[in-house]
């Protein structure tokens, strides 16, 4: 964020390792790995959330750390306010299942505080390097604990 004359911060677009390019706000589309890749913006309903999704095996998160007291931090606001940062995902081909890169922590959470989770969803097949690219790119934005 750069102050702008008024005082006021404005968003600004940055490039990531991944060459992700723009915001997107408000878009439905977006696309990652330099335009390579390209997804799709999905809203699963809370009730949805542990049918519809699951964590991809290469996401680093453990998920035996996962309880209320890990999420302490986040799920109050989750709960009053919803969730607001998307998760990204790819979907498993023999179950449609969305397997999450990251935000495993807001799926949880979603779960918890009966909100629905938002997710950008990879269209088509994406190789293994191109999942660990994008998931290195998410850690940079906050590393997982």
């Amino acid at each position: 964020m750069r102050p702008q004359k008024n005082g006021k911060s404005k968003l600004l677009a940055s490039k990531s390792k991944s060459g992700k390019e723009s915001l997107n706000l408000g878009a439905n589309t977006r696309t990652y790995l330099k335009g390579r890749i390209k997804a799709h913006r999905e809203e699963i309903p809370w009730q949805d959330i542990s049918t519809k999704t699951d964590v991809h095996e290469l996401n680093p998160r453990s998920r035996e750390a996962l309880t209320l007291d890990a999420v302490a931090d986040i799920l109050p606001s989750i709960g009053e306010k919803g969730i607001n940062t998307e998760g990204l995902a790819v979907v498993c081909p023999e179950t449609g299942t969305r397997l999450l890169l990251d935000s495993s922590r807001r799926r949880f959470c979603g779960i918890e505080a009966k909100v629905s989770l938002p997710l950008w969803v990879i269209d088509g097949d994406i190789d293994t390097k191109d999942i660990l690219s994008l998931i290195n790119d998410s850690q940079e934005v906050k590393r997982w604990s």
